[in-house]
C-alpha cells in the first residue's frame, strides 16, 4: 500500500449513463446553436396542422416533438417494440462539424456503404 485513496469508480471509469449523457448534451448544444428558431416555434405549436409555422426542412418532417431537450422525429416504428431512441431519431444539421465525423467513422466501417446504409449505422448505434 503506497497510502494513497482509491478514485470513486465513477471518477476513474467512464460509465455506459455518462456517456450517454455526454452525447445527449452535445445533440442539445448542438440544436440549440443550429435550429434555435425551429426549437422555439416547436415548443409553441400543440396541433399538427399548426406546423405550417415550421419552414424549411422541418417542413417536411411528419412527426416531429421535443423529448429531453433533444429534437426527435417518429417513424412508422411508432407502435413496434424496442428502444425509444431507435424509434425516434435526433436530428442534427447536415455538414454540421459535429455531425461529419460520426458519418465518415460509420461510413468507413461499414466498407465505405451508400448513403441510406450509413445513415441506418448511425441511427443502430442508438
Amino acid at each position: 500500500m503506497d497510502g494513497r485513496k482509491p478514485h470513486p469508480p465513477s471518477l476513474r471509469y467512464l460509465t455506459a449513463r455518462a456517456i450517454d449523457d455526454s452525447c445527449t448534451t452535445i445533440i442539445k448544444l448542438t440544436q440549440a446553436a443550429e435550429f434555435a428558431t425551429e426549437t422555439s416555434k416547436l415548443k409553441r405549436i400543440q396541433k399538427p396542422e399548426s406546423r405550417r409555422a415550421l419552414k424549411g426542412c422541418f417542413l417536411r418532417v411528419p412527426s416531429l416533438f421535443i423529448s429531453e431537450g433533444v429534437i426527435r422525429f417518429g417513424s412508422r416504428l411508432n407502435w413496434a417494440l424496442g428502444a425509444f431512441k431507435l424509434k425516434h431519431l435526433d436530428i442534427l444539421p447536415l455538414n454540421h462539424f459535429v455531425a461529419r465525423p460520426s458519418i465518415r467513422y460509420h461510413h468507413e466501417i461499414n466498407d465505405h456503404v451508400g448513403t441510406g446504409q450509413v445513415l441506418d449505422a448511425i441511427s443502430q448505434r442508438n
